[in-house]
């Protein structure tokens, strides 16, 4: 029954090129983006009823127990619940926004970077991990972005990166090859336009718009 479900989600998706992913941080049901399809992510189902989610998956350990997913996984599998969300939505340069998948245990934190890097790797697209803090993480595919930036950001990739860095900001860069999460380009500041060329997909840590 839930391929029928799954398959109008991501017709949806398809539609929309961007999806919200509501995950087990996450502290209320995101309300930004009310056009946007929505994937509750397995306690990211938590958050309102489930009949403001698309479709709905995870393996239901961070469940309420009443709830019913559309697609339950077993506890004993070799794929995060964010991985499996990756490998439902449709293939393509999609937008991605993330709630309730930053902050929590480190080692998930780390590793959910590590599935976004590789979509972005990938398929292309955006992806913005939304926090509670002043700060968002923005994930960008290779190749030439022009971001709006205000005060302090910092760029780092998991992989050795060819980086450039122009426009108005404090510390621009001629092209260099990075090391993965190197510290070389850690608290620069952007001032408004910069141009950021870059061979592999990455990160910016950023300042809320």
């Amino acid at each position: 029954m839930y391929q029928s479900k799954l398959q109008s989600f991501i017709s949806k998706v398809q539609q929309h090129k961007s999806v919200v992913l509501v995950g087990p941080m996450a502290k209320s049901f995101p309300t930004d983006w009310p056009q946007l399809p929505v994937m509750g992510v397995d306690g990211g189902c938590n958050k309102a009823p489930l009949e403001r989610y698309d479709f709905t998956l995870g393996d239901g350990d961070s469940l309420a127990p009443a709830l019913v997913l559309d697609l339950l996984f077993p506890t004993d599998k070799d794929a995060s619940d964010l991985s499996l969300a990756l490998q439902h939505l449709p293939a393509g340069a999609i937008t991605i926004h993330l709630y309730g998948f930053w902050g929590g245990r480190f080692d998930h934190q780390v590793i959910n970077l590590g599935e976004l890097h590789a979509r972005l790797t990938q398929e292309g697209g955006k992806v913005f991990f939304h926090t509670d803090s002043e700060y968002q993480v923005v994930g960008l595919p290779a190749g030439r972005h022009s971001l709006s930036l205000q005060g302090v950001f910092s760029l780092f990739s998991p992989l050795s990166t060819l980086f450039s860095i122009s426009g108005d900001c404090r510390f621009p860069l001629a092209p260099t090859q990075v090391p993965s999460l190197s510290s070389r380009l850690l608290s620069n500041e952007g001032h408004g336009e910069v141009i950021i060329d870059a061979d592999q997909a990455f990160f910016c840590y950023t300042r809320n718009p």
